[in-house]
């Protein structure tokens, strides 16, 4: 069931169902009951799992409850919010710096699944930060902005993506190259003396 809506739970058009049949070895216990599908529509939403127990084709239990947590999934939504800066916090960068540091700020992860993004991290809770460096030679980039763009993926599949031209947060200015004029190119010139020509005997 979806909770938010209290309807039945529906990918692709078909309600999501499964069944499994067992013989009890004792009067109390426990069974599997495995749901397959496409939870990609799903980030964001709980969904609730109600049961029916039949015998002999009658209905003999059921359990039917949208508060119970037990039966409660959260499908995640992973979201990223990052800062691009140099070393020294500076959205200004020289460019004869060779870092730039993008500060990925993660919320709704899964603790303890370890991701990659360039950086291999392991989150401790489902909200925090990352730092990210990039090495780069920016000679080139003078008087450039660079935009930074993040993808994060988990198990080699990607979980959450930000990329915005425009986000403010995420540029970096290289500045343009100083120059400094050259000493001009004058040969030296040689002291005056006072010698005089002489003769010799």
């Amino acid at each position: 069931m979806n909770k938010s809506t209290e309807a039945p739970l529906l990918v692709d058009g078909e309600r999501v169902e499964a069944e499994t049949i067992f013989t009890p070895d004792t009067t109390s216990g426990d069974v599997d009951v495995t749901f397959t599908f496409n939870a990609k529509g799903l980030a964001g939403q709980e969904v609730v799992a109600f049961e029916s127990l039949y015998a002999s084709g009658q209905l003999i239990a059921s359990h039917e409850d949208l508060d119970d947590e037990n039966q409660t999934v959260q499908f995640k939504k992973p979201n990223l919010k990052t800062t691009a800066t140099d070393v020294d916090g500076s959205k200004d960068i020289e460019p004869t710096d060779k870092r730039v540091v993008d500060i990925v700020n993660y919320t709704d992860l899964i603790a303890g699944k370890e991701l990659l993004g360039e950086t291999t991290f392991t989150p401790e809770e489902p909200n925090g930060a990352i730092e990210v460096y990039f090495d780069l030679n920016a000679r080139e980039l003078a008087d450039k902005e660079v935009v930074v763009f993040e993808k994060l993926y988990r198990n080699g599949k990607e979980v959450a993506v930000h990329e915005d031209i425009d986000d403010a947060s995420q540029t970096v200015y290289f500045t343009p190259l100083s120059t400094k004029p050259e000493p001009p190119n004058n040969p030296p010139s040689n002291p005056p003396t006072n010698n005089k020509p002489g003769s010799t005997g």
